[in-house]
């Protein structure tokens, strides 16, 4: 009877192929996914200090933000052509591109590791670097690829790679802080979670490759391509690489100003919240370009799926919100100890700003759709000054919790800002 029930609830809500399918084949992992650092994070806070946290956050800062440009954003356009074999290109594109940052990496952190361990007031810094460089071409190829399983429809091998990535990141990191590794076992445990994800996407990637029956690569199509879609390392890469600063220069203005045991408490406020709201986000998001890109192309419109997805992701972020802003520090201290209630004070502090972040953030793609990413520059270059202008508020107070606040009303405002256009530009 209940499988039954169950059968005709799935034929009703969720028919295949349908956007509501795929959102929940997403959302199902992203469950999991984020239930992984939830359920680990109170025993890696016992395992690993502040100040690991601090260093480690410091490194994932470096990370992102360069990752971001590694593709010189190539990795967006893979989902606009009609044909393929042109996607198929685009994501080689990608990868090679992700290949020379690699190599620049490398050379950086041989001839300057030291000159930037000092600029980040943080003498562990050089060790990591090389580890920065491989972790970034990890996440160049995962980003890229991940646009193609998009592209094709493959959520459920997204959902499985990015469970299985948590996971085996989760599992190596407490394994190696059992045996006190400190920083060293939360750096290879990212990578490990990296390769993991990179290997399947691999697969289906290769097997998708060998379902054509002629060879798709072609130096010249590639050429041509790199032409077609110049406006993204144009406009694109220079305003993804500022937003990406505006999120996670605070971890590196916090090391500057602050030191790592403060770095470390905002570093936890991070893992725990941004970094899963980051992932709901980036779920949804990979739901909505696929659909947001077809309703434009067929319609000249995806305001129907615009205001759609913003409405249900209003009803999923109130409750988080709520428990976040009235119990923020309680919380915090109850699952991770008392030393710890700092990170739960920053929580709350930026419980309006993670509001903002998942309601709005997956809708960003609307300006690629409709070819606006002059607009997304324009965005993140204020993004950028209002938000690092508004820590430095903090930082002339000498409070940490001041540069929180300050930080969190900006983006926050900006975010509302990024709403409106995407609903202006979500109609031809």
């Amino acid at each position: 009877m209940y499988t039954s029930g169950f059968r005709r609830f799935k034929e009703k809500y969720l028919a295949k192929g349908s956007f509501k399918a795929h959102a929940f084949t997403v959302m199902s992992g992203m469950i999991i996914v984020n239930a992984i650092p939830v359920l680990t994070g109170p025993m890696l806070a016992r395992l690993y200090t502040p100040s690991d946290f601090g260093t480690y956050a410091v490194c994932t800062a470096l990370i992102a933000i360069i990752a971001t440009i590694g593709c010189a954003r190539y990795e967006m356009a893979i989902m606009l052509p009609k044909d393929d074999a042109d996607s198929i290109n685009l994501v080689v594109i990608s990868i090679f591109f992700s290949s020379i940052l690699f190599l620049v990496i490398l050379l950086v952190s041989y001839t300057s590791g030291k000159f930037i361990s000092r600029l980040l007031a943080n003498p562990e810094i050089a060790r990591w670097l090389y580890a920065v460089a491989i972790s970034v071409i990890l996440t160049n190829v995962f980003q890229a690829i991940s646009h193609w399983l998009i592209r094709k429809k493959h959520f459920k091998a997204l959902s499985i790679s990015r469970v299985l990535r948590s996971g085996v990141s989760a599992a190596t990191q407490l394994g190696m802080g059992v045996f006190h590794y400190g920083v060293l076992g939360l750096i290879l445990g990212n990578i490990a979670g990296l390769i993991t994800a990179v290997l399947i996407r691999l697969k289906e990637f290769f097997q998708e490759i060998r379902s054509h029956k002629r060879s798709v690569l072609a130096l010249k199509k590639m050429m041509m391509l790199a032409a077609r879609y110049k406006d993204f390392p144009k406009y694109d890469m220079a305003g993804s690489m500022i937003n990406l600063l505006a999120m996670y220069f605070p971890v590196i203005l916090f090391s500057s100003f602050f030191g790592s045991m403060v770095t470390g408490h905002y570093a936890l406020t991070q893992r725990m919240l941004l970094v899963p709201v980051s992932l709901i986000s980036l779920s949804i998001g990979d739901v909505y370009k696929q659909r947001a890109s077809s309703d434009y192309l067929a319609q000249g419109s995806c305001r129907a799926i615009f205001m759609k997805t913003f409405k249900s992701l209003c009803l999923l972020a109130v409750l988080p919100f709520l428990v976040l802003l009235f119990i923020g520090p309680q919380l915090f201290s109850f699952i991770f100890g008392d030393r710890w209630r700092m990170a739960g004070e920053y929580a709350q502090i930026m419980s309006v700003l993670l509001f903002f972040k998942l309601t709005i953030s997956p809708l960003y793609f609307t300006l690629y759709v409709a070819n606006k990413q002059n607009y997304r520059l324009v965005w993140s270059v204020l993004l950028f000054v209002f938000t690092t202008t508004a820590f430095f508020v903090g930082v002339y107070f000498k409070s940490p919790k001041i540069s929180v606040l300050c930080f969190s009303i900006a983006y926050s405002m900006m975010y509302i800002l990024l709403f409106f256009l995407g609903y202006k530009f979500s109609k031809k």
